[in-house]
């Protein structure tokens, strides 16, 4: 065990997801949002898609592309 208080595991080269949230960036590398509304808008395209998915699936589970 280190002699860390904090007991985080050291930042060397490979750990980027320690490097990228001690400089304010989320898992994805985007800075974190200030608001709710930011965060929204940071992730629509990835909430347009996952609709858009969930549409087809259900379409095609309705028998509309036979």
């Amino acid at each position: 065990m280190s002699s860390n208080p904090s007991h985080a595991p050291s930042l060397v080269e490979t750990d980027q997801a320690y490097a990228d949230a001690d400089a304010g960036k989320d898992h994805m590398g985007r800075r974190h949002a200030a608001t709710i509304g930011e965060a929204f808008r940071q992730d629509l395209p990835w909430i347009a898609g996952l609709l858009i998915v969930v549409a087809f699936d259900i379409a095609a589970l309705a028998g509309y592309f036979r």
